[in-house]
């Protein structure tokens, strides 16, 4: 009988702790860097402290290096950090359990030298794999450059679909943040809604005043961990402001987002989803304004840009879903799932101007209690959800249907 050993990624001698060092060596510092690719390597020495691995390689334009140690950590304890290529730090992994992870987003525009630097905190020989793995990154919106409070663009009203920040820089650095900039008269109001899905980043909307100068102070703000964020700010001030948006990427990958931003009198409730250009070649824009006050029965839902003389009526639930599409339309259904209700009896009409205004009865919702037909009213903490349905044509002269914006309402 006989014992046999077989390992893996060998160069030469036998490696392994007290046996010998790894194929890269030496490479305990800067200026000895051992060139890699972005790849896999398993079978790596990290000896005593003094022993720093250090690796260089390449970063393309417009991507994310994700950089992983994997060792065990009962051994010793082994620590990751990442350099630019002015060999600043950008990013580091210390933690006191297996394993370690850094990142850090190349923006620029053109290729980054990097190095990444293994060090042995517990100065115990140690052998741990690394992996190198790449992020693609979106490319900026047509709206850039505006990564900065002093480089502001001014902000445009209604809808703007597909644009784009990236998790440039390291954990914790730099972001590609877009700031958009206005003057907000004094007694005017103004509401940010963005759209995005937080499951692949999170986004953050702040609005700051900055009549004083970037970077300003803080008036509103929308922080969550879940899909989409509203902030809303009306100037009381006595006079004019200057007011900066500010969207911001918190965590996660490149990210799309949708904004719509409305300027005048305050808003009711939060857009959960902007409708699809209609044949007037513009979304239907959905407003609602009065109180949130459940008791106060005064709610009135505007929808503007829509096609003149087209007939159609609102439907409400208290749930959001996207059906993209019902029934043959343009437009996408985005309430509705457990119970939908139909203002059916309550047909609008567009007219000359290509607008309609309609005010429910919040004490006879048309929503079915436990199902079947019947109403139920809206109590304070209920969240009631309002999309217009509407009669379009396709473009070519054949009719179809659309939807507007939809936008949720929680009553207190």
């Amino acid at each position: 009988s006989f014992y046999m050993v077989v390992r893996s990624d060998l160069s030469g001698d036998c490696i392994g702790c007290g046996i010998g060092d790894d194929r890269f060596e030496p490479n305990d510092s800067l200026a000895e860097a051992a060139p890699i690719a972005i790849d896999s390597y398993s079978g790596l020495i990290q000896e005593v402290a003094d022993d720093n691995d250090y690796y260089s390689f390449t970063l393309p334009a417009n991507s994310e290096i994700i950089g992983q140690i994997f060792f065990d950590n009962a051994i010793s304890d082994l620590d990751l950090i990442l350099y630019d290529s002015t060999d600043t730090i950008v990013d580091t992994g210390f933690t006191v359990t297996d394993d370690e992870r850094g990142s850090f987003a190349n923006c620029t525009g053109v290729d980054e030298a990097m190095t990444i630097r293994v060090n042995n905190f517990g100065n115990i020989c140690n052998e741990y794999d690394m992996v190198l793995s790449l992020n693609p990154l979106f490319a900026d919106d047509a709206l850039e450059d505006n990564d900065e409070c002093g480089t502001a663009i001014p902000i445009p009203l209604g809808a703007s679909n597909g644009l784009i920040v990236r998790p440039c820089g390291g954990t914790g650095g730099a972001d590609d943040g877009d700031y958009y900039s206005l003057n907000l008269a004094d007694g005017e109001s103004i509401t940010v809604d963005i759209l995005f899905t937080d499951d692949l980043a999170d986004i953050d909307l702040v609005i700051y005043d900055t009549s004083a100068g970037c970077p300003g102070s803080v008036v509103a703000s929308g922080f969550s961990t879940t899909d989409n964020e509203n902030a809303s700010y009306t100037n009381s001030s006595g006079s004019a402001q200057s007011i900066v948006v500010r969207v911001d990427h918190f965590s996660g990958e490149s990210a799309a987002y949708d904004m719509r931003v409305k300027v005048g009198d305050p808003t009711l409730g939060e857009l959960v989803c902007i409708g699809v250009d209609n044949s007037t070649g513009s979304n239907g824009e959905l407003c609602a304004t009065g109180s949130d006050v459940a008791a106060d029965n005064d709610v009135t839902l505007t929808v503007t840009s829509l096609p003149t003389n087209a007939l159609g009526y609102f439907v409400v639930s208290q749930d959001t879903i996207f059906l993209p599409n019902p029934g043959g339309s343009t437009g996408n259904l985005c309430i509705g799932s457990v119970a939908i209700g139909r203002y059916a009896t309550n047909v609008l009409d567009s007219g000359a101007t290509g607008e309609v205004s309609f005010s429910p009865d919040l004490t006879v919702i048309p929503i079915a209690g436990g199902g079947g037909t019947g109403t139920i009213p809206a109590m304070p903490g209920d969240t009631f959800c309002f999309q217009l349905w509407h009669r379009d044509n396709d473009g070519m002269g054949m009719p179809t249907s659309n939807f507007s914006d939809a936008i949720c309402i929680t009553f207190n």
